[in-house]
């Protein structure tokens, strides 16, 4: 499965270069789906960096969905928007890795 990893300009607007995971839209955006939710989006730790992640455990939130991560735990989270965040992960650093990025 290819992924489609571009900057947008919503992201560049908000100051999101150093970051390609962030520059990325939300990926609850119909569970699929790379579109924004709107506002800026953030490095969401599918393992924290405590518990050994490194930037292959990232996936795209919004403010919004971030929140709601911490707030209900990450496995109600995936579950509530049908997501398998360890599975997207591991595409957007493979992805990461085929163009280059540290």
């Amino acid at each position: 499965m290819k992924i489609e990893i571009e900057i947008s300009d919503k992201a560049d607007a908000y100051g999101l270069r150093g970051d390609p995971v962030r520059a990325l839209g939300c990926l609850c955006r119909g569970g699929l789906s790379w579109s924004p939710c709107g506002g800026p989006t953030e490095a969401a730790h599918v393992r924290s960096r405590g518990a050994g992640g490194t930037r292959r455990d990232l996936v795209p939130l919004c403010q919004r969905h971030h929140s709601e991560q911490h707030r209900i735990g990450i496995k109600t989270f995936a579950e509530r928007h049908s997501l398998d965040l360890t599975a997207e992960a591991q595409r957007i650093a493979v992805e990461l890795d085929r163009q280059g990025y540290p």
